[in-house]
């Protein structure tokens, strides 16, 4: 089974951020499985499939740095 996890900015929310979706195939079939992860698509990257690390690493940074 071929896996792939991709971000689907054409579903984006009104804050920008786009759900996490599966996709796969099954018996010849393409399926997408959503998640309840969303992200905003400049931090995703498409090829390798994950979010970018540097990116999500400072926006956590600055958002714990306020509390």
């Amino acid at each position: 089974m071929n896996n792939k996890i991709i971000c689907r900015a054409d579903k984006a929310n009104k804050q920008g951020e786009a759900p996490l979706y599966r996709q796969f195939y099954h018996e010849g079939h393409r399926k997408k499985v959503t998640s309840s992860v969303v992200i905003k698509p400049r931090f995703w990257d498409d090829m390798a499939q994950q979010a970018k690390a540097q990116q999500i690493q400072s926006l956590l940074g600055f958002v714990f740095s306020e509390y």
